[in-house]
């Protein structure tokens, strides 16, 4: 609907309904359900983002007008609460599940255990409390990572209790609540990149947004990040992974992360933005030309393009 009423000359309902969706996705992230819901809801949200981005790109509003909507989507930041509160009903439902197993309510097929339910109920290759202690410690882990900088991260899956139980010996106690709790553990080490990821989305669209407001007002890009302050940001927009501003390169015409190795590379080469170009849509409304932003975002130093 976005891209149709900009395609109408409508740009201010345009942006607007790409405002809906990234609010109903921050809302939906409050909903208090498992976090596979929470993901659902995060990937609406991305999905407003991006097409806020694609549109910002083309819009020939003026920077006021453009402004107003910059103060909006500041409304909209990690939604860390409802994080902290899927992750929490994630392991009550996790527990419920063991309890379910237990009782013959579901069988365990789908974890590669099926003929062997008497296994479980044996109590030596499978405790039910001490399984329920590993995942509460497992999502605590989860939930310190949520709460502290990327910096201060400890990885869920190198964690020795959690490394105790990758591949237990045949024969030892609680075997198969460990082989569970370690496909657990692999399940949740995602939750941190989503989250980084959802961070710099929301970043990089403030900065992109107050830049096309500066190059309107000015007729060029800004100089620095910092230009952009006070009168468009009331901060400079953080990276996730350093807690520091988001990297921006007036020549390479990019706004830029510094990725998950820490390192600030420059963010992608002129020569790989090149041979990016021409491989997709130029943007939501048909053409050849840059390929959409998200694919920009899974490289080492992620980052999107600035095409106007």
């Amino acid at each position: 609907r976005a891209r149709c009423l900009f395609r109408q000359g409508k740009e201010k309902e345009a942006l607007n309904e790409a405002m809906k969706i990234i609010e109903l996705g921050h809302k939906a992230q409050d909903c208090r359900g498992s976090l596979v819901g929470y993901y659902v809801a995060r990937a609406m949200k991305l999905r407003g983002l991006r097409t806020l981005r694609h549109l910002v790109q083309e819009t020939s509003m003026d920077a006021e007008e453009l402004r107003s909507f910059i103060d909006v989507l500041e409304e909209y930041p990690l939604n860390l609460e409802g994080l902290i509160n899927a992750i929490r009903m994630n392991y009550i439902l996790e527990c419920r599940t063991l309890d379910a197993m237990l009782s013959g309510r579901i069988s365990p097929t789908y974890m590669d255990y099926e003929g062997n339910e008497k296994k479980l109920r044996r109590g030596y290759f499978f405790k039910r409390n001490a399984t329920a202690n590993l995942y509460a410690r497992i999502h605590r882990l989860v939930i310190d990572n949520a709460t502290e900088e990327y910096t201060k991260h400890n990885d869920v899956t190198s964690v020795p209790f959690v490394l105790d139980c990758r591949e237990p010996k045949r024969f030892t106690k609680n075997r198969i609540g460990k082989e569970w709790a370690w496909g657990l553990a692999l399940y949740l080490d995602a939750t941190e990149r989503r989250r980084s990821r959802e961070q710099m989305s929301f970043s990089m669209t403030r900065a992109l947004m107050a830049i096309k407001c500066y190059r309107i007002k000015h007729g060029e890009l800004p100089n620095s990040i910092e230009d952009l302050t006070p009168e468009y940001l009331g901060e400079i927009p953080k990276d996730p992974y350093d807690g520091k501003a988001l990297r921006y390169s007036k020549e390479k015409r990019i706004i830029y992360s510094i990725g998950r190795d820490l390192i600030d590379a420059g963010g992608p080469s002129p020569e790989w933005i090149e041979l990016m170009k021409g491989r997709g849509p130029k943007s939501a409304f048909g053409g050849t030309g840059y390929r959409p932003h998200e694919e920009y975002l899974s490289l080492e130093d992620p980052a999107i393009t600035i095409d106007f």
